[in-house]
């Protein structure tokens, strides 16, 4: 919804305005929680405060709490990063970064439908963010050839690919 009312289609302001302040509830309730789900539940949540970024509502305290807990699976902490970005704080993000690079989806796969290739476009995303060019066109290329085979990819997949992708060119 954002990135198309970026592109300039209509989006309604009371649709945009009832869905803002509820993902804003959401993200200053969200726990943690245990067990099968928890690392879902994560990336979830960071993915929710990296789209609260983007609509310039940014939940500090959230990403603060998200961030303090070292339990999660790597690309939470990309995701996390590129809200960080977004806000102003590439210091966070680069901190965030510096856990890991590794963003396969052993733990977050089940909740999210996520796969190798939507994690390393997010990761994509952040390093646009970062400004990290050298990194970001080693993962560009590889997704692009990824696209551009015969493999089969969720629309999840694709579509993060290609918004990982118009971001760096």
């Amino acid at each position: 919804m954002l990135e198309a009312e970026k592109q300039g289609y209509a989006v309604s302001s009371s649709m945009k305005k009832s869905w803002l302040t509820n993902q804003l509830q959401m993200a200053q309730q969200w726990k943690p929680v245990n067990g099968l789900n928890n690392q879902g539940e994560a990336l979830t949540q960071a993915y929710r405060l990296y789209v609260l970024s983007l609509a310039q509502s940014p939940e500090i305290g959230a990403m603060n709490r998200l961030m303090a807990d070292d339990a999660y699976a790597p690309i939470t902490y990309w995701v996390l990063a590129a809200a960080y970005a977004n806000i102003g704080k590439p210091e966070v993000a680069e901190q965030l970064t510096s856990r890991t690079t590794d963003v396969e989806t052993a733990g977050t796969d089940d909740m999210t439908f996520g796969s190798d290739y939507r994690n390393r476009a997010m990761q994509l995303l952040t390093l646009c963010l970062l400004n990290r060019s050298s990194e970001a066109a080693t993962l560009a290329t590889e997704l692009s050839e990824a696209l551009s085979s015969s493999e089969w990819m969720s629309t999840q997949t694709t579509a993060f690919s290609l918004i990982a992708l118009s971001k760096y060119m």
